[in-house]
């Protein structure tokens, strides 16, 4: 554990392991408090969801590594150590969806139909659209 400097010498850890889903608190909402206090402990998010939806953000948000609640032990201590030290962590089910997401980013609808149809008029010269 790290002395945190200041009047209230609170202690913070090396490691915070950390769910996405708990009661009263969103854990990516956590992490990314965590992370704007500038707290040093790197968060290891552990967790049953392993979507780019929830690994995007959490990664995004500060978490230091990614795993799954299903990883056998030897793993998660290798990854708690590994994560104390601040190396990047991932779970290889969840390096497959970031890989995945790099490969084939998602799809994005810049201009939905009717804008589209308007961009269309306004280049065909049209000043007014009925």
């Amino acid at each position: 554990m790290r002395r945190r400097s200041g009047s209230l010498r609170m202690l913070w850890p090396h490691v915070i392991l950390m769910d996405l889903q708990m009661p009263g608190v969103n854990g990516l909402a956590a992490i990314t408090e965590l992370t704007q206090r500038g707290v040093e402990s790197h968060v290891l998010v552990l967790t049953t969801y392993d979507t780019d939806a929830h690994v995007v953000p959490a990664i995004e948000a500060g978490a230091t590594g990614y795993l799954l609640k299903a990883a056998p032990r030897d793993e998660l201590l290798r990854a708690v150590r590994a994560a104390a030290q601040g190396q990047s962590v991932l779970a290889p089910s969840v390096a497959s969806v970031l890989m995945n997401r790099v490969r084939t980013p998602p799809a994005v609808e810049l201009l939905s139909p009717r804008e589209l149809e308007v961009l269309q008029l306004v280049a065909a010269g049209k000043t007014a659209v009925s």
